[in-house]
């Protein structure tokens, strides 16, 4: 039987009446990790299967990483043993029966490798055995566990054969759908029963500016002396809890987990004396006991398995090791250390809360970008009135320059904007006056503070940013130097090891002369450098791409470009925001159920300038079609240019228009200037505005590119300029007859 939390009853009593007189058959339950998901969807089925029909069969779908079903399946069957509770297996040797739950993985019917939809299979299919029952007039309620794992066409396709009664969309990050209902525990009554701690500290009692020796050390050292201050707070309690430190590890960096074996072994902890645990999607060591609350277990390593299915409510502190470039973090690995080890608050300030130790500079960006947005994504089609036009689409050679001529460009760049000589003591005066920093030391923030409801950052006094900093060398900076790299390839094209030959000459006292900007002694001079002035250095080699237009013939580049002929798509699947209210119908747009929720501001669906140039569009009376161009793609239209490293690049026009006498012309947006400042980041924004103009005198077709200024929007198809108040190139859009 399940005690329920007062909330978590309401919840239940919710779900149950809407599975009773909701005419909408898909439900989304938004619930914090650690407050009682499984357990209220648990106890749903079991009121449903005692109160109501009979008919009725549930289906439990779970990620396909880990062994989630198998956890659910366990977890009902301790308790609640009088249910029937079956795996797939189950399913597909006897089939479905009513008043039964069924707990499935979805990798084991959606993944490449499954078997349990193949017809060749010596049980009998899953598609039959689901025919079979709905013949019997039986019915299925599916929960879609962590559903937004399972957003994919092989997910929906399976939810589809089920012909569900309903479907109950239920994680931490659901998102409130269109036609749907939707119900969110509040995470504030989550912590106030006691089942999550009251605070998640970050980087607690980290004081600003902190020299550190390296970053593991710092990291283990302040996890290890929050763990043991725990300890003592559970026995001045009389309780024998082993609170955990879970770390997190980026993905595919064994040396990392070398280095962190190595330090905690220096601190008594390791796998030989079972105090150390990996719990990853490749390597389960030392886990068999780890959820006990007096596990000898103290640290466990992870990746981004910890996310899923894993619920130890000892784990009290996360390590979260700093990503490698693109990684994300999920949301869901916070809501893993802030269950409370017995389901209870001790008024005891150490005990009541949890903590993370991280220097990553991303944190707070990340934890903010997953949380819940209402994005989705919509199938439109071509309206019959609309008929399609053909263009003829550039497509770039991508043979890329090499890394010695970039070396040559961005010398000759620095050398002009810096006015740099060959005395390379006096380029790093120079550099130093225009904001580099010269430093021995590697600098960089990370966040510090509280957050008490995941989604919302609590200030108080702590709250901040926090400096910190650690002589260079280049093995604990190794990592910081990687990313730096990583950083520069979308704008050189370069390979990370050409990346890192490019800035050895360019910087490093044993560069080639004829390359050379600087003259730093040594690696750990450089690493320092090149850490702390990335920003820099890519700003400079951005605006590098967009700067020597006046070295640059532009239309040599274009004479023989790949040729295609292309066409709009028939069919596409574009985002919306599903919680806008205003869905007016956007009349011009060349798809089918296009309104108002596809351009939106949320999200990024659309940016500012594209949401009011679509609205001018649709109340223009000299356009009869608009479409919006995708941002990449070989389905997409494109332009080749050639940016000021003389790398052939695609341009992708946002719009292409069809006006009232069939001619057509295409548009490109670019932010505006709001109140003096310039709000166009696009460096190569010029080059752009070239290519477009040199394709429409080519193709006689019609063109220009639109920005806002103040509350206006603007458009030119003359002379680019970044100004836009006093430049004349620049017109009202209500001028913009073409």
């Amino acid at each position: 039987m399940i005690n329920l939390k007062e909330f978590q009853d309401n919840t239940v009593q919710e779900l149950k009446k809407l599975l009773l007189t909701s005419k909408k058959n898909i439900i989304v339950l938004k619930a914090p990790t650690g407050s009682g998901k499984t357990f209220m969807l648990l106890t749903l089925i079991n009121d449903m299967i005692d109160e109501f029909e009979e008919d009725l069969s549930y289906v439990w779908l779970t990620p396909g990483a880990g062994d989630l079903e198998e956890q659910s399946y366990d977890a009902m069957k301790n308790i609640l043993p009088n249910l029937n509770a079956y795996l797939l297996s189950d399913a597909l040797s006897q089939g479905f029966e009513k008043g039964s739950v069924y707990f499935f993985n979805w990798e084991m019917v959606t993944g490449k490798t499954n078997n349990a939809i193949k017809e060749d299979v010596e049980w009998s299919n899953l598609y039959d055995e689901i025919n079979k029952f709905h013949r019997r007039n039986g019915r299925f309620i599916l929960i879609i566990d962590e559903e937004h794992r399972n957003d994919t066409k092989k997910a929906e396709y399976l939810i589809n054969k089920f012909k569900p009664e309903y479907t109950i969309r239920a994680s931490a990050t659901a998102t409130n759908l269109k036609d749907c209902e939707y119900i969110e525990v509040n995470e504030q009554d989550a912590i106030e029963s006691g089942l999550l701690t009251k605070k998640l500290y970050i980087n607690y009692d980290v004081p600003d500016n902190e020299k550190i020796e390296t970053e593991i050390d710092f990291l283990l050292e302040k996890a290890d002396n929050k763990k043991k201050q725990c300890i003592e707070a559970y026995k001045e309690l009389d309780l024998n809890i082993n609170p955990l430190v879970v770390i997190q590890f980026p993905n595919n960096q064994s040396d990392y987990i070398d280095s962190v074996k190595e330090k905690l072994s220096e601190m008594g902890y390791s796998i030989e004396n079972k105090t150390v645990a990996i719990w990853m999607s490749d390597s389960h060591i030392n886990i068999e006991n780890i959820k006990d609350l007096n596990s000898e277990v103290s640290f466990v390593f992870t990746k981004q398995a910890i996310s899923t299915g894993w619920n130890c409510p000892r784990a009290k502190i996360l390590v979260k090791l700093r990503e490698n470039s693109s990684e994300s973090f999920e949301i869901q690995t916070v809501g893993r250390i802030r269950r409370t080890a017995e389901g209870k608050h001790y008024n005891n300030e150490i005990l009541d809360n949890s903590y993370i130790y991280t220097t990553d500079q991303k944190y707070v960006d990340e934890v903010k970008n997953n949380i819940s947005i209402a994005i989705q994504k919509k199938n439109v089609s071509l309206k019959k009135g609309f008929k399609n036009i053909t263009l003829k689409k550039q497509t770039a050679s991508h043979e890329f320059v090499g890394e010695e001529n970039i070396c040559k460009l961005i010398k000759n760049f620095y050398f002009k904007k810096y006015g740099l000589t060959n005395n390379y003591k006096e380029n790093q005066e120079k550099l130093t006056n225009n904001g580099y920093n010269f430093s021995n030391e590697v600098e960089w923030r990370t966040f510090k503070g509280a957050v008490n409801e995941t989604e919302t950052l609590v200030a108080n006094d702590n709250t901040g940013t926090l400096k910190l900093r650690m002589v260079a060398n280049t093995t604990d900076n190794g990592f910081q130097m990687t990313d730096s790299v990583r950083k520069l390839k979308p704008i050189t094209t370069l390979s990370e090891q050409e990346i890192r030959a490019v800035i050895s000459n360019l910087f490093h006292k044993k560069g080639q002369n004829e390359y050379k900007v600087l003259e730093l002694e040594n690696n750990s001079m450089l690493y320092a450098f090149v850490i702390n002035n990335i920003e820099k250095i890519k700003n400079d080699i951005e605006e590098l791409r967009g700067y020597s237009m006046q070295q640059i013939n532009l239309y040599s580049f274009i004479e023989n470009p790949k040729i295609s002929d292309w066409s709009i798509l028939e069919n596409e699947s574009l985002p919306f925001d599903s919680n806008e209210e205003n869905i007016e119908p956007l009349t011009k747009n060349v798809y089918n159920e296009y309104d108002k929720s596809f351009i939106t501001l949320n999200a990024g669906v659309r940016s500012l300038c594209e949401v009011e140039f679509e609205e001018y569009i649709e109340k223009c009376n000299d356009f009869k079609w608009i479409y919006k161009n995708g941002d990449g793609g070989k389905e997409y239209f494109s332009i080749v240019y050639k940016d000021g490293l003389e790398n052939e690049r695609e341009f992708y026009p946002d719009y292409i228009l069809v006006m009232n006498d069939d001619s057509i012309c295409i548009v490109e947006t670019k932010g505006g200037e709001i109140a003096g400042e310039n709000k166009n980041i696009d460096k190569t924004a010029k080059i752009k505005f070239e290519s477009l103009k040199h394709y429409g005198e080519k193709y006689n077709i019609k063109w220009a590119f639109v920005r806002y200024y103040g509350n206006e929007l603007k458009y030119c198809n003359t002379t680019w300029s970044e100004e836009m108040g006093k430049n004349t190139e620049w017109k009202n859009i209500n001028e913009f007859k073409m």
